[in-house]
């Protein structure tokens, strides 16, 4: 096994292989500190590119938080949004005049001229087809139990609905036909607003 170098003497080595152009052959050397202890040559590069171990090892806590930060707020839907709009990745649901609480599960996919907007989950959301292809258009609306009611618009076959958008904000107002909790075996028509935000 190589011989270990004291720390002080690692950048020399390390500068005069560079110059060489040769592989520098330390496996590891001693850092001098309390003890002894040994780091890597990996270790030790990043120490003299990043100008001190505890340095490097500050920096790479600062940027994991960093980085956690950044992430937490793309995904988080509670930024502030614009006047007209709400937070991106939110929906806000009322049925027959009665809000729900929103919805913080969003996604929205586009495919050429049509976007499939989906709130909430499988047990309780929403999913609405929009096309744009000339102007904006509701082309499909489901409600499945949201506040106790499950129903659906269709273009042209079930219930109307319009459709407009501010910013990234969805606004689809109608009416929808399907089925109410409290009366499962009766058909009703129920009135809805939908804001989704993508």
């Amino acid at each position: 096994m190589p011989a270990t170098q004291p720390a002080p003497r690692l950048a020399e080595s390390v500068r005069a292989a560079r110059r060489a152009r040769r592989p520098l052959l330390i496996a590891r050397f001693n850092t001098d500190e309390p003890g002894g202890s040994y780091i890597s040559l990996a270790d030790a590069m990043a120490d003299l590119a990043g100008g001190g171990l505890m340095q490097k090892k500050f920096f790479n806590a600062a940027a994991a938080v960093l980085v956690a930060a950044g992430a937490a707020a793309c995904s988080s839907p509670t930024a502030s949004a614009p006047p007209g709009e709400i937070s991106a990745g939110t929906a806000r649901v009322t049925i027959n005049d009665r809000a729900l609480p929103a919805v913080n599960a969003v996604k929205c996919m586009p495919i050429r001229s049509l976007t499939t907007i989906t709130a909430g989950n499988a047990a309780a959301g929403v999913t609405a087809l929009v096309s744009n292809e000339t102007g904006l258009e509701a082309k499909t609306i489901s409600i499945n139990d949201m506040g106790g009611f499950t129903g659906r618009y269709m273009s042209g076959l079930e219930g109307k609905a319009d459709v407009s958008m501010t910013g990234r904000t969805y606004v689809f107002r109608g009416t929808a036909d399907g089925f109410d909790a409290e009366n499962p075996s009766a058909r009703t028509t129920s009135t809805f607003a939908i804001e989704v935000s993508c």
